[in-house]
């Protein structure tokens, strides 16, 4: 079995970092993918450096509008062709091997499995080094949901979830800038959370995590 995942990245003026974002996703040991890279109306040199990317499995979406994060994402939901859809961010940088892993343990789950997430690690932009360590469990990952703090929810980045779920559940609220699929629905549902297998650069906090 070898499903396919999609994944989305929503950008606005990263031409600096964009190409690595993407190359970490080209890169992936798991190859049946496709990606999906929607441009939010950047006005700097974005748009040039995502086509100088060349690979078959990149698909480009340039928003006439800047319409935010959340309604990027769900426009790259709504044209996917992957059983599976995964989510990076346009500053951050997955291990080679994250979706390989979340892959193998959906296909190895129980069919009410809805997600796998990952922990992740926290780096300095400027000196590269490792700032922190993301160790939240199962437990803790609940309890978020349930009392509806979003500053210690996992990443979107670390997430590969069913579109399936996505159909049934909804997509992202739109009217937040910052992860939300609809995390009541997904708080009766199994999800498993695994390995360290995602860097969020510091620059990026702000955006995905607070």
């Amino acid at each position: 079995m070898n499903p396919k995942v999609t994944v989305i990245i929503p950008v606005f003026n990263r031409e600096n970092l964009i190409q690595r974002s993407i190359n970490s996703v080209l890169k992936q040991t798991y190859k049946n993918l496709e990606l999906i890279v929607v441009d939010d109306a950047s006005t700097d040199r974005t748009a040039q450096k995502i086509s100088e990317v060349k690979d078959d499995r990149l698909k480009y979406i340039g928003n006439e509008v800047n319409l935010g994060p959340s309604q990027s994402r769900n426009k790259g939901i709504e044209i996917s062709d992957g059983e599976l859809i995964a989510f990076q961010d346009s500053d951050d940088e997955w291990h080679i091997d994250k979706l390989a892993k979340q892959v193998q343990i959906l296909i190895k789950s129980n069919s009410d499995v809805a997600a796998v997430y990952c922990k992740m690690e926290f780096v300095d932009s400027s000196s590269g080094k490792l700032i922190a360590k993301d160790n939240i469990n199962a437990v803790d990952f609940r309890k978020t949901f349930t009392h509806g703090t979003y500053f210690l929810t996992p990443a979107n980045v670390t997430v590969l979830i069913k579109k399936s779920v996505l159909n049934e559940v909804g997509y992202f609220d739109e009217s937040l800038l910052q992860w939300k699929i609809p995390n009541l629905q997904l708080e009766f549902r199994k999800i498993i959370i695994t390995d360290l297998l995602t860097s969020l650069w510091s620059e990026s906090l702000e955006i995905t995590i607070s």
